[in-house]
């Protein structure tokens, strides 16, 4: 079973801690933009997730990096702030395809 929506990453993120996730699930890699805001890895092999935490443990510039690009990207998507526009977006879009106005 696959977790769609890891909530400890997002916290994790929020915290400007760097987050380590499978690639091989499509929610850690939306979460991390692709590996931008985060190390993404085939989490199936204990081999690419020790080289991974030792890779960034090892390289603070590494560190402060994916650090400040996932607590970047935690603000820009998941504050509650923002989460209700974008759910509000999709309500909006749905209701103006129903032909429902005043939404």
């Amino acid at each position: 079973m696959q977790e769609t929506q890891p909530q400890v990453a997002v916290e994790a993120m929020a915290r400007g801690l760097p987050v380590l996730a499978g690639w091989n699930a499509h929610g850690p890699e939306w979460i991390l933009d692709q590996g931008r805001a985060g190390i993404l890895v085939d989490t199936r092999k204990a081999a690419n997730i020790c080289a991974a935490i030792l890779d960034v443990i090892e390289d603070r510039a590494r560190w402060e990096a994916l650090s400040q690009a996932g607590l970047q990207r935690a603000r820009d998507v998941f504050t509650a702030g923002r989460v209700a526009q974008q759910h509000l977006a999709v309500y909006q879009k749905l209701a103006g395809n129903a032909g429902v106005r005043g939404v």
